[in-house]
């Protein structure tokens, strides 16, 4: 019986490794998202801080050309404006829209990840299980 004791063994000592080895790769994967996911909102807070300055210099040209032209406060300044308003709230939302859908479909894959993982940890410890009783027939 001393071989299938042996044996019992290695299969208890690599199971174990393995599933140890497959917690460390979730755990790195689920950092790497973090990681990924503070570049991205960085990302997103220069586009929004970019798109508002556009929109101030643009607004001030408007303001200028109006005043320059006689047309200061009326309604095709106001027009213009308004125009500029929804046109940069239209561009950050969509900003915004991409930022999230990136998120989810990261999460979605992340939630996989760790699916396929405990997956293949109870692979593992059911080839564990065999082994270690197929020792002791």
């Amino acid at each position: 019986m001393g071989i299938e004791a042996a044996i019992a063994v290695v299969a208890v000592v690599g199971g174990a490794a393995a599933s140890n080895k497959q917690s460390q790769a979730a755990e790195s994967q689920r950092k790497g998202r973090k990681t990924a996911r503070a570049g991205e909102a960085a990302s997103e807070a220069q586009n929004l801080r970019q798109q508002v300055r556009e929109e101030r210099v643009k607004r001030a040209q408007l303001i200028s050309a109006s005043q320059a032209s006689g047309a200061a406060g009326s309604s095709g300044e106001a027009g213009s404006l308004s125009a500029l308003k929804t046109s940069v709230g239209s561009n950050i939302a969509f900003s915004r829209e991409q930022t999230l859908r990136a998120d989810s479909i990261s999460g979605n894959l992340q939630s996989a990840a760790d699916a396929n993982a405990d997956a293949q940890e109870i692979g593992a410890f059911t080839n564990l299980a065999t082994t270690s009783i197929s020792a002791f027939k």
